[in-house]
Formats: C-alpha cells, structure tokens, sequence
C-alpha cells in the first residue's frame, strides 16, 4: 500500500478501502442467501425461484441489486482511488474483479 502525501488522498484511499470491505460482505452476504435458494430447490423439485414469489426470493434479489449498487460504488472509489495514485494499477485490476 502507498504512503499518502495530503489529506485528500487519505481520504480517497479511506473510501476505497471501505468500499472493498463493503463489497466482500454484501457478496458474502449473497452467496449464503444464494446457497438457501438452491438448498430449497434440491428439496423440493416443483419450487421455481422465477415464478414464486416468496420471502427468499425477494430477499435474494434485494442483496443482489445491493451487491450490484455497491459494485459501482466500489468502481467509483477504484478509479478515484487510481486516479489521485492512491492504489497501484494492479490494485485496481484486483478491485474490478470482485
């Protein structure tokens, strides 16, 4: 991680870095209500997530438009991040991936 010369770019590098924390959490968060759809699928065969409309299903949409709304606030935060030299090249790729 690079020194910060200024305020300002501590305070990007601080954004960014609790974007990334953001991020794992919110997709953590996804994967295990994303593992509850799918062990209620090999349960019971007849329950079709896109038809039904059910408490998990909603559930499972909310956390992921909130992984994709904290995706592009992450993106945002890794330019900005980059941009001010905050974060290496290499960093950022890592960030985009997530």
């Amino acid at each position: 991680m690079l020194t910060t010369s200024t305020a300002a770019v501590a305070a990007v590098l601080a954004d960014y870095l609790r974007c990334r924390q953001l991020a794992a959490l919110a997709h953590a968060n996804y994967r295990a209500v994303d593992a509850a759809v799918s062990a209620r699928m090999r349960a019971d065969p007849a329950y079709i997530p896109a038809i039904a409309h059910d408490e998990l299903i909603r559930r499972q949409d909310a956390v992921g438009k909130g992984c994709h709304a904290i995706d592009t606030q992450l993106a945002t935060a890794a330019a900005t991040a980059l941009a001010v030299g905050a974060i290496t090249w290499a960093e950022y790729q890592q960030a985009m991936q997530v």
